[in-house]
């Protein structure tokens, strides 16, 4: 596999934060553009350090170069609902439309439902992010709704489309993706109740 997923380290956020600095990364995604100093990042990680069981912050990693090109994140996990929210940023923009997010979101989610043992993952994307919801689309995300003009951004506000994928959504989805040995008969034969 050309990319892999690991914990974010401290030694990441120099980079993260030259992204989160950026406004042409943030400006796909739902956040707010804010100068963030290192300090705030190194802050923010020293608490993500202290509540690791209400999140799962990943480095997406290129193998080849052995290069960290974004971030994706499982955050707010709530383990009596089993669900959580999923997010990504590729901050490298020479991996800009290359299939990362796709690979990377595709990791997330497994890791999620069968290491975690979550059962809903939901997400926000700009309903103007074209891209990000064919790709949400196409791994089985669902629409949910839009909150309307919930994200101000460049002067003006926007409408956000909110989207979630179940455990049992997604399974089939994967059995059809990955080898047949690599997934127990169990998982990719549901049973009819």
């Amino acid at each position: 596999m050309p990319y892999r997923l690991r914990e974010i380290c401290q030694d990441d956020l120099p980079l993260i934060n030259r992204w989160r600095n950026d406004p042409e990364v943030i400006g796909l995604l739902g956040n707010n553009f804010l100068y963030i100093s290192q300090d705030v990042d190194t802050a923010w990680f020293e608490q993500y350090l202290q509540n690791r069981d209400k999140a799962k912050r990943f480095a997406i990693v290129d193998n080849m170069r052995n290069r960290v090109i974004g971030t994706t994140q499982l955050t707010g996990i709530h383990a009596i609902n089993q669900s959580a929210e999923f997010s990504i940023a590729i901050g490298d923009k020479d991996y800009w439309n290359k299939g990362v997010g796709y690979m990377a979101t595709r990791m997330v989610l497994d890791h999620g439902f069968n290491d975690l043992n979550l059962h809903r993952i939901w997400l926000t994307v700009l309903v103007r992010n074209v891209r990000a919801v064919r790709l949400y689309d196409k791994i089985g995300f669902r629409n949910e709704g839009i909150q309307r003009h919930c994200v101000y951004k460049q002067g003006a506000f926007e409408d956000q489309l909110m989207m979630a994928v179940l455990k049992e959504e997604y399974l089939p989805v994967l059995s059809t993706s990955v080898s047949k040995k690599a997934v127990p008969a169990s998982i990719r034969q549901p049973v009819n109740v």
